[in-house]
């Protein structure tokens, strides 16, 4: 809903097949990994975005005691605790890297 709120479409699942699939056959700008999977489902999604586009930028939503990703899929982690703000803020980074925008 922030997302949304901030402008940005959302393309959403909470299962890793279909997030791929989605990832694949749609123009997508970031992903961000959220607390919908687990730790090694959500190595899973990253790993299959990066070989499948590499240039797109994820984020990586975590707990402060959760799990975090290795920075080779991550190009940004934000806690969840965090003002919402901080996740808009990770987005515009990585666009502005890949030269990307709304």
């Amino acid at each position: 809903m922030i997302l949304e709120q901030a402008g940005y479409k959302v393309l959403a699942t909470d299962d890793v097949a279909e997030a791929l699939q989605i990832f694949a056959s749609s123009p997508v700008h970031a992903v961000i990994l959220g607390e919908f999977v687990d730790g090694e489902q959500r190595l899973d999604v990253g790993r299959g975005c990066k070989q499948l586009k590499p240039g797109v930028p994820i984020v990586v939503l975590y707990r402060m005691s959760g799990f975090r990703v290795t920075p080779d899929i991550a190009d940004e982690q934000v806690e969840l605790l965090d003002d919402p703000q901080f996740l808009l803020d990770a987005i515009g980074r990585v666009l502005l890297r890949t030269k990307c925008s709304l």
